[in-house]
């Protein structure tokens, strides 16, 4: 809720099984919460990142144990895990990218080995952001999705969105006319297809300024996705 607690309702008679606590982030908006292994994961509009540059799992390690530490001053974070059962704040997990022109990235998805597909920086790229397993056990990201090429890395400012089926990771890293970085990672064989816009860029365009991220859906093989189309007439002046 936009009062900023998350609220565990009963199927069964739509009772309420438990309040969290207030979650220190600026909103919740257009996000969803994501349910996997006992916790619940969600993900605010916020500012500032966990770890930044390269994540070796000894970077990983260090900012973890900060946070472990001094939860409230080791610094903001964007994505927070809740105990299903109870709703009580967890430990915090690596989450490495938080700028987004629309706020925070949409939620993760889970991969077919039930790791966390989420933002991550790109190893050797400064400014640009990638995606990575995050393991929820560990807390830690396991390994980033890249190929060796420059497929799968964009803008760190674009709306990121992620979808997962079977061996599929399917990316929707887009928003502005001449930044798209739309891509299908394959997990067997850890490489990346790019997805073209159609005529022009602008066929990609999210249509979301302003709103949440713009993830794509998946059924029976076909990838549906919400797109501007050019349903503006453009000046030739």
């Amino acid at each position: 809720a936009m009062n900023m607690s998350v609220y565990a309702l009963n199927t069964a008679n739509g009772t309420l099984a438990w309040k969290s606590q207030k979650v220190p982030q600026m909103a919740f908006k257009d996000y969803w919460p994501v349910v996997h292994q006992g916790k619940v994961i969600i993900r605010p509009m916020g500012f500032g990142e966990l770890i930044g540059a390269n994540p070796s799992d000894a970077a990983q390690t260090t900012a973890l144990a900060a946070y472990d530490a001094n939860p409230g001053q080791a610094g903001p974070r964007t994505m927070f895990v809740l105990d299903e059962a109870t709703g009580q704040e967890l430990p915090a997990v690596i989450h490495m990218i938080a700028n987004t022109i629309n706020g925070a990235p949409a939620p993760p998805c889970v991969d077919r080995d039930g790791n966390l597909i989420v933002a991550a920086p790109a190893s050797t790229e400064a400014y640009k952001t990638g995606w990575g397993k995050l393991n929820l056990a560990t807390r830690k990201i396991a390994s980033l999705l890249e190929d060796g090429t420059a497929a799968g890395r964009g803008n760190q400012d674009e709306n990121m969105a992620v979808t997962c089926s079977q061996n599929l990771v399917l990316a929707m890293h887009n928003q502005e006319y001449n930044a798209q970085f739309n891509g299908a990672f394959n997990l067997d064989a850890n490489r990346w297809t790019l997805i073209e816009p159609g005529r022009t860029n602008n066929q990609l365009s999210s249509n979301t300024q302003g709103g949440g991220a713009n993830p794509a859906s998946i059924a029976n093989g076909i990838v549906y996705h919400i797109s501007w189309h050019e349903l503006i007439a453009r000046s030739t002046q």
